[in-house]
């Protein structure tokens, strides 16, 4: 009889100790409901600013990133209809939309700029291509030339048309160049009298990524 007990106790504790730890479980993941009217009054505080600031003259607020101005917008956008906060919400998403257009689109020329001006980037890029050819137990060499250092070469013995394509249509080499700022490749196969060379130009309008 002893027995019986102590195992009905074992059951019991079991059971109560696995009722406990989903009701710890279900307590723990449980989130509260978002804030939308709060999301409202900062998006309200953060477009004064904007307004006063950037739509007049093209300068971002003082200590405000213009990722944060996109991360307010995206939160906007995520109020569902049901929230009393929806209409509210609604009049800011436009003047947000609107301004994050005029924003991405300075942010891209000034991305542009950057790049096009980072002359000791590329010849950076071009010494890290030397030396992983050379770790990888290949003598090919890499130089930059031009103003801004926007050509690159490759001169290596072994180029040859076959080489050309594969690296040209099934690797990320161009595009990688052109991100980088550079305006021409020119792929040089052996060394001096005889060589041939293979030359591609940056796309027009390329889009940086």
């Amino acid at each position: 009889m002893s027995r019986g007990i102590i195992g009905l106790f074992i059951t019991l504790t079991i059971v109560w100790l696995a009722f406990s730890a989903n009701k710890d479980t279900s307590t723990a993941t449980k989130l509260p409901p978002p804030d939308h009217a709060n999301t409202v009054v900062a998006a309200s505080q953060l477009n004064e600013q904007w307004e006063k600031s950037f739509d007049k003259t093209g300068k971002y607020p003082e200590r405000q990133d213009p990722s944060f101005h996109h991360s307010m917008y995206g939160s906007l956008l995520r109020i569902p209809e049901e929230s009393d906060s929806y209409s509210a919400a609604r009049q800011l998403v436009d003047k947000f939309a609107v301004r994050q257009l005029k924003i991405n689109a300075q942010e891209r020329k000034a991305k542009i700029e950057r790049i096009s001006n980072d002359a000791d980037g590329r010849k950076r890029f071009a010494d890290t291509l030397d030396t992983g050819f050379l770790k990888a137990g290949r003598d090919a060499s890499f130089k930059v030339s031009g103003a801004k250092n926007t050509t690159l070469e490759m001169v290596y013995i072994l180029i040859n048309r076959p080489f050309v394509y594969q690296i040209t249509n099934e690797s990320k080499f161009l595009e990688n160049a052109w991100n980088m700022g550079f305006k021409k490749v020119i792929f040089r196969s052996g060394y001096g009298y005889g060589s041939n060379a293979w030359t591609y130009d940056v796309p027009k309008e390329w889009a940086f990524n």
